[in-house]
């Protein structure tokens, strides 16, 4: 998120379900048609595992040799400083560069048939915190150099546990003093695994997530490279697997951060405007859950909406276009609901429903 990451605001497949201790994970899904593709429900049986409606990928992923549409006119970015301890959590508000073109090479496919090998769940009585276990609160405001209007608190008004195996975020309207000793008139959670929960290269991580929408707010889902305190932030890399912009309610984001090989101290990102980045639900990001993934290793970042294929992206291409690859590294995960531009006119409350957190180790269908 380029929290480090992010747009200035205007800014399905059959699924069967498995149980896992308990808990419901999703499994298999139909292949990508790779034209622009209409998304048709998921089939839930007896798992709520998606919401009614369909949707279209803005573009199918790239497939060999393939140009993106021409980039965005520019407009002004914030400068992410140089992280220098916990919290961290880095993303710029840009428009995306997407100016790198495929080369005409090959591009590696995850192998599918993955088994589960870590379950973050939301135990817990209803209303109380998440797992210290896992969980982490990233603590501030201003979204450390994206602008962001509201103070990360540790507060279950902001974060808690609905007591049916999910976690709640909540952006809320009231002032509050953060410990920076500045006063904003939003507050909201940041949560990451860092030091907690990793996952390797070579993982698909997945969550079924019902976003928030509204003018001004800004749902997360992402992940940052586990050495950030070590190297810094572009170079440690970011994937957001979902980045939501509450004032066009029916889009899904996905997104890339990594350094330039000519200077590492920059961001060049890639998403957005690229191939499969941008993909419409049909619905509303807040109408039910939909299904949030990403594969990674030293080859190909893979992201996928309702188990269908968005954006890929690989080291070939990474390499052609002045790009470090960072993701032969474990990442960590990171939840959140910012809160930027001007949410005036926006009621809230606005929450962010998360289930269950899988990690596989190969993608799963």
């Amino acid at each position: 998120m380029l929290r480090f990451s992010k747009f200035r605001m205007v800014k399905r497949s059959t699924l069967a379900a498995t149980v896992i201790g308990g808990l419901t994970v999703l499994a298999s899904a139909q292949a990508w048609a790779a034209t622009i593709t209409i998304y048709a429900p998921p089939d839930t049986g007896t798992a709520a595992a998606g919401s009614a409606g369909g949707g279209t990928i803005y573009a199918p992923p790239d497939t060999g040799t393939q140009s993106a549409p021409p980039a965005p006119s520019p407009s002004p970015s914030s400068i992410r400083p140089t992280p220098t301890s916990s919290p961290t959590r880095f993303t710029i508000y840009a428009p995306p560069d997407t100016s790198w073109t495929a080369p005409p090479s090959p591009k590696p496919t995850p192998t599918p048939s993955g088994s589960l090998t870590r379950l973050v769940t939301f135990a817990g009585p209803a209303g109380s915190a998440p797992r210290s276990a896992d969980w982490n609160y990233e603590l501030g405001g201003g979204g450390w150099g994206n602008n962001e209007l509201e103070t990360y608190t540790n507060s279950t008004a902001n974060s808690y546990v609905d007591g049916n195996g999910h976690l709640v975020i909540s952006a809320r309207r009231e002032t509050v003093t953060g410990s920076d000793g500045i006063t904003r008139n939003y507050t909201s959670a940041r949560l990451s695994t860092a030091g907690k929960v990793v996952a390797q290269p070579g993982s698909y991580v997945e969550a079924s997530i019902t976003a928030p929408v509204g003018t001004g707010v800004w749902p997360a889902f992402w992940t940052i490279g586990a050495n950030v305190n070590q190297v810094g932030w572009p170079q440690s890399g970011e994937i957001d697997i979902l980045e939501g912009t509450g004032a066009t309610p029916t889009l899904a984001h996905t997104n890339i951060h990594v350094s330039r090989l000519s200077d590492p101290s920059q961001n060049n990102q890639v998403g957005w405007g690229a191939p499969g980045a941008t993909v419409d639900l049909g619905v509303s990001l807040d109408s039910g859950p939909h299904l949030y993934g990403m594969y990674f290793d030293a080859h190909v970042v893979q992201f996928y909406i309702d188990r269908k294929p968005a954006m890929q992206f690989t080291a070939v291409q990474a390499a052609a276009t002045d790009r470090a690859w960072p993701f032969d590294k474990p990442q960590y995960l990171i939840l959140n609901v910012a809160v930027d531009g001007d949410p005036s006119a926006t009621s809230f409350p606005r929450s962010m429903t998360v289930g269950p957190i899988g990690i596989y180790n190969k993608v799963p269908f």
